[in-house]
């Protein structure tokens, strides 16, 4: 990446094209060149000769007097006004009296806003010169929201302010700082528009295109949608190889685009092959690069992994290059700071990684989004170099700031939206196994919660309404101290550089400076900038083992699973498994105890036999063999905690595409896990007193559809389902197991459904098709009995109370389905945290299409024994083994062990393991 940095900034230099500075976009998001020289442009188009000549004036009394004199002819000459309030504020900006031009600015805005009369192409001037102003002033969001409705009041306006090129290059401009606000649902809309302006005006495949392809391809790849990023940078390659010689400079724009996003994918070679053709265009054209890039470009032709990670040699002085632009560039100090790491010079990546960091501090105006990922990278060279300590610490601030920045994506579409979500997931899984390694449990399960929470708002599609993100990673009181401290170190020394600026600045001015002031400042800056990466090792040695101990013990005390599982009572264990690219990891909460274990797979392997063991999931195929290794990889390794903890029932926390599997039929090679406990889902998403409370007078709501309708098969067996379940008033009705009431086919609408959430129908039975997609809450939705279809998004925004359910019990044929091999499972757990958050108790669901007959059956069993007082986890298991016993007869024991053969028949897990019970089990 340093090499197409320096490429990207000799081929703007050379071409004498300012758009250039863009393609750098990919890499560095601080870039806005075009932004500001697009606006300024624009204030140009708008001010006139007249309005330069306005007189300003002098005093403070005389500035109110002229406002006031101004708006007296508010009602008689708005627009005369109007130019007089915008010369005033071009006079003062011209001068350099930023405030008083912006104060003059807003005042036009506000009157231009506040009369109906005053043309919309006025309001789109006013909103287009405060933002000039607000951008000028370093207030960039503040200047965003201005552009955003000039463009839209442009768009409105009889006589457009901007058009053509000039409005699709400002639009462009707009997107730029849209992604330095980090808000990349905008950035992407602006850039979008850009792309169709220019090939209304200019045909699908001119050569102006290729600018905004690479910014969009640099969007795309910066939020990890790579099929899209590959798509879009290889147009602009088409267009520029269709219009350009192949040793044009500006060809290396587009090599290096495509080589960068290949890296991200980690196809080395590939990306290899694009920057190899980037460097030697740009040595033909520029001229030699300096050595210590020249030197950086050969190890990364020899090396055979990242060709953007290779690293310059230690005794380079990058700031001789007299390339202060570079030096600076935060994105550049991380990214060298990352390849010292990956060679173990530790020194050298933690000194690049906290001048990145002190950088980002000392911007008024940083990328959140940036600043997250500087954080994530300085946690990563502590952790690596040691410091585990303060990796951890790092890595908390910066998943705390991804956790807030999701909202910024929430209008992508969706496959974007989880592109960007899977590329920082990882963080947290990365942090969540730092935190186990050092044995910091409790904070483990805190992110954890984070991760699962926000899963669950991407899975409402990022519904501020009903935001679940309530979780953030807890610093310790050591952890606050350490920010604390980088906070003053860091304005301390920004106070000394803005002290040597403003000498700078008296100096150009030629005013006399005492040259020994300026030594003993540069030396303090220096002393400072040398001691801000060594800051918190040295208050970690003054530090002893007991208080973080102490510390962690009272993190423990306030456990929020650990307490959850002592109101449970004794036998009841907790198991959250955390899937990574480095692995797995689960993490066992029982009676008192807290522990950890590896699980010895790889994230491929592991969803591979998961993905398999759906596949097995039909009654002429033998799932045995995958049912023993899934045991003998998730449930071995703390198959001893559990027993020695004497537990009887089991909640599982599942991650990724371990959502899908049924857990109930994995197998140790003599019985199912059914067999040996209850078990149920439990989510973070959920308040813990759902899990706790306990309703044993069940009457039940049957809901069901036994008729074909278009696009859905007809549920015959539905209708004996419900009546042996539903015992109704009518006298002839002995057949029920609970009192309630029956509502079939056209019986079973909207408003019956709602109707029944009363306290007087503890039990929702529904029997109907559910078609369940991976994805979000509107993909998801329930076949009424009239025919109508009630998704997920309905349910919530519709605002159901489902306050009185202790069970809902959804027996359709496709409820919470699994997805390809690309799902994740997270619309399952989705599902149960929807409903339970809207009141529900607990969740009854099926993982997989499941046959009429055996439905009925199993529910019939599971309600006989919950008549009987059992809880609905061992009701529901007692239902699965007696249509497992069924099946016994035919399986059979093998000659030589008590291992059991798969059963066919209704023994088989067809028929029984789809069925789950997520939530309150009690």
């Amino acid at each position: 990446m340093l090499i197409y940095r320096i490429i990207c900034l000799k081929v703007t230099k050379l071409t004498n094209v300012e758009s250039y500075s863009i393609f750098s976009r990919t890499f560095f998001a601080e870039f806005i060149t075009l932004a500001a020289r697009i606006i300024v442009v624009a204030f140009c188009l708008l001010t006139t000769n007249s309005l330069a000549q306005t007189t300003l004036p002098s005093t403070g009394k005389e500035l109110q007097s002229t406002l006031i004199g101004l708006e007296k002819s508010i009602n008689t000459r708005p627009i005369e006004l109007l130019e007089n309030l915008r010369g005033l504020a071009k006079r003062y900006a011209e001068i350099g009296d930023l405030q008083k031009s912006l104060a003059f600015s807003l005042k036009a805005l506000s009157i231009s806003t506040q009369l109906e009369r005053i043309p919309v192409r006025q309001k789109a001037i006013d909103f287009l010169l405060v933002g000039q102003m607000e951008f000028k002033i370093d207030n960039i969001k503040e200047a965003a929201e201005c552009y955003e409705r000039f463009v839209t009041l442009n768009n409105l306006a009889d006589e457009p302010v901007l058009s053509g090129t000039v409005l699709a290059d400002f639009t462009q401009g707009l997107a730029e700082l849209e992604i330095r606000l980090s808000d990349y649902s905008k950035a992407s809309m602006y850039l979008n528009l850009t792309l169709i302006l220019k090939e209304e005006l200019l045909g699908k495949d001119h050569l102006d295109l290729a600018v905004t392809l690479d910014a969009l391809a640099a969007l795309y790849g910066e939020i990890g949608n790579f099929p899209k990023a590959f798509a879009i940078a290889e147009r602009g390659l088409k267009i520029r190889e269709k219009h350009l010689p192949p040793d044009d400079v500006a060809m290396a724009l587009s090599y290096g685009t495509l080589g960068t996003i290949h890296a991200h994918k980690k196809n080395w070679a590939e990306s290899r092959a694009f920057f190899k053709r980037a460097y030697d265009l740009a040595e033909r054209k520029i001229g030699p690069m300096p050595e210590e890039i020249a030197a950086q470009h050969r190890r990364s032709m020899e090396s055979e992994e990242n060709p953007s990670h290779s690293v310059p040699q230690p005794q380079a002085d990058i700031g001789k290059s007299g390339k202060s632009d570079i030096v600076d560039d935060p994105v550049l100090q991380m990214s060298l700071a990352i390849r010292f790491m990956e060679t173990g010079q530790h020194g050298q990546a933690r000194e690049f990684a906290y001048k990145s960091l002190r950088l980002l501090l000392n911007d008024k105006n940083f990328n959140h989004d940036l600043l997250a990922n500087v954080l994530w990278g300085t946690s990563g060279v502590e952790f690596i170099a040691g410091n585990s300590e303060l990796g951890i610490y790092f890595g908390k601030l910066a998943i705390n700031i991804f956790q807030s920045l999701r909202e910024n994506v929430a209008k992508i579409s969706s496959s974007t939206r989880r592109s960007f979500f899977q590329k920082k997931s990882e963080s947290y899984r990365s942090l969540i196994f730092m935190l186990i390694t050092q044995g910091r449990l409790v904070e483990a399960q805190q992110v954890v919660s984070m991760m699962k929470e926000d899963e669950y708002f991407d899975f409402i599609q990022k519904d501020s309404r009903s935001d679940p993100r309530i979780s953030r990673a807890v610093l310790t009181d050591t952890e606050r101290r350490w920010t604390q401290i980088l906070r003053d170190r860091g304005v301390e020394l920004y106070q000394l550089e803005s002290q040597r600026v403003e000498l700078d600045n008296k100096i150009l001015k030629g005013e006399k400076i005492d040259a020994e002031q300026i030594v003993n400042l540069e030396a303090e800056i220096l002393r400072l900038r040398n001691a801000f990466s060594d800051v918190l090792l040295l208050d970690i040695k003054k530090e002893r083992k007991s208080q973080y101990k102490s510390e962690y013990q009272q993190m423990v005390k306030n456990s929020r699973l650990l307490n959850l599982s002592s109101q449970l009572g004794k036998g009841v264990v907790i198991l959250q498994y955390i899937v990574s690219d480095a692995g797995a990891r689960v993490i066992l909460t029982g009676e008192n105890t807290l522990s950890a274990r590896d699980i010895a797979t790889t994230k491929t392997d592991l969803l591979t036999k998961v993905f398999q063991f759906s596949g097995s999931m039909h009654p002429s195929r033998d799932p045995m063999p995958i049912a023993r290794d899934l045991y003998d990889i998730l449930i071995a390794p703390v198959a001893q905690d559990i027993k020695r903890l004497g537990a009887t029932t089991i909640m599982i926390s599942p991650d990724d595409a371990l959502r899908y599997l049924p857990f109930s039929a994995l197998h140790d090679g003599k019985r199912y896990l059914i067999e040996q406990y209850r078990l149920s889902m439990f989510n973070d998403v959920v308040k813990d007193n759902s899990y706790l409370s306990l309703n044993r007078d069940w009457r039940v709501a049957g809901f069901g559809v036994t008729r074909q309708h278009q696009g859905f098969e007809p549920l015959p067996s539905v209708r004996s389902e419900i009546e042996t379940i539903v015992r109704t008033d009518k006298e002839q009705d002995v057949i029920g197991i609970f009192p309630g009431k029956i509502f079939l086919d056209q019986d079973f609408t909207e408003n019956e459904l709602r109707n029944s959430l009363t306290p007087a129908f503890p039990v929702l039975h529904i029997a109907s098709h559910f078609r369940f997609q991976p994805g979000g809450e509107s993909e998801s939705y329930l076949l009424l009995g009239d025919g109508r279809r009630l998704s997920l998004a309905d349910l919530r925004k519709g605002d159901w109370n489902f306050g009185f359910v202790d069970l809902i019990t959804l027996s359709a044929c496709e409820t919470a389905k699994g997805g390809d091999h690309d799902a994740d499972g997270r619309e399952i757990e989705g599902l149960a945290a929807l409903i339970q958050n809207q009141g529900a108790k607990g969740i009854i669901a099926t993982l997989w299409r499941v046959s009429d007959r055996s439905t009925a059956m199993l529910m019939q069993n599971f309600y006989r024994f919950r008549q009987d007082k059992l809880s609905k986890a061992e009701a529901l298991r007692q239902a699965q083994l007696s249509l497992i016993e069924s099946g016994a007869s035919k399986g059979a024991a093998t000659n030589s062990s008590d291992v059991r053969q798969f059963s066919r028949g209704l023994g088989h897990p067809y028929y029984w393991a789809p069925f789950v019970l997520m939530g309150n089990w009690l």
